[in-house]
């Protein structure tokens, strides 16, 4: 089998996935620069995750638990694998795109998340491809590169749901600091959602693992059972998210109007939102019915701030 063709088998299904994915993106798509960006920080991703992997694994044998115990196994999954690679994937997800211009989507999330994964996906399964031969090549196309694809959905879900609580932090902050909401319930916890999008992909990740480690019939069982239901929530779920997507500037600020309704006539007048109440920008689902107290054509105020 020549070099050429193994290759384009480790490379062709996260290929797959990633079209898919991109043609998912329905109300506007990302840069393809920005995306190959995120694509090859995944594929160097991997070089911190062998290291911490070694570094965990170190640990783990240090503490003299017999390496063939469940209780290893266990943490040496869990901990040593899934946690240090979905870190470091969060970890190159986070610092390109937390800032940038082009997230003003919901599902823009699970892209970002999902390329990061996949670029990661591509250099492990290069390495296991070229090193078994087609038979693992075949069998990781449908198990080891969607199981990535499906980590960074569910990755890119919450660290979504992340940026919305963190961008409605700053404009409550920012209504607060002007004194034009009263003092009371603040902050929207967006420290919870990035947690969830470190532990609910590592908790998977790590059973996907830890289920194969121990080469028993029942735990094989469930392994292939648990990677179906990941097939059919995962899909589903990108299908019902790319539906509902939504700009996060019209969600954030919903969050916030919901709990502040007296800040709508000053809201209205910010330049980031006044298309939302003026018309010449139509969210892509209605809005919260307060309007404006005294709806005039929105003035340029405060243009230095950035939610």
């Amino acid at each position: 089998m020549s070099s050429f063709i193994l290759a384009l088998l480790a490379l062709l299904p996260a290929v797959v996935l990633m079209i898919y994915i991109y043609k998912k993106d329905r109300i506007e798509k990302e840069p393809k620069g920005l995306l190959a960006g995120l694509f090859l920080l995944g594929c160097v991703s991997v070089i911190p995750a062998v290291i911490l992997e070694l570094l965990a694994q170190g640990i783990l044998n240090a503490t003299g638990i017999s390496d063939d115990s469940v209780l290893y196994k266990f943490l040496e999954y869990f901990f040593g694998v899934a946690l240090v690679e979905e870190g470091c994937k969060l970890f190159f997800v986070y610092i390109v795109t937390r800032k940038s211009k082009h997230f003003n989507c919901l599902f823009d999330g699970v892209v970002y998340a999902v390329f990061v994964s996949l670029g990661f996906a591509v250099t492990e399964n290069l390495f296991y491809v070229f090193e078994n031969g087609i038979g693992v090549a075949l069998l990781r196309m449908v198990t080891s590169i969607p199981g990535h694809c499906f980590f960074g959905i569910i990755m890119g879900y919450f660290y979504g749901r992340w940026f919305l609580n963190h961008k409605a932090n700053q404009l409550e902050s920012y209504l607060y600091q002007y004194r034009l909401i009263a003092p009371g319930q603040r902050n929207f916890k967006s420290g919870r959602w990035m947690l969830a999008a470190l532990i609910a992909p590592t908790a998977v990740h790590g059973f996907y693992d830890f289920s194969l480690s121990l080469e028993s019939a029942v735990f094989i069982l469930a392994f292939f059972a648990f990677l179906i239901a990941l097939y059919v929530l995962c899909f589903m779920g990108v299908r019902r998210m790319s539906r509902t997507d939504n700009l996060t500037s019209f969600i954030y600020m919903d969050m916030v109007l919901r709990r502040h309704p007296e800040a709508v006539p000053f809201v209205s007048q910010i330049p980031e939102f006044a298309p939302f109440f003026y018309g010449r920008q139509q969210p892509f689902v209605q809005p919260m019915q307060a309007q404006p107290m005294n709806p005039q054509p929105p003035v340029q105020q405060n243009n230095d701030r950035n939610f």
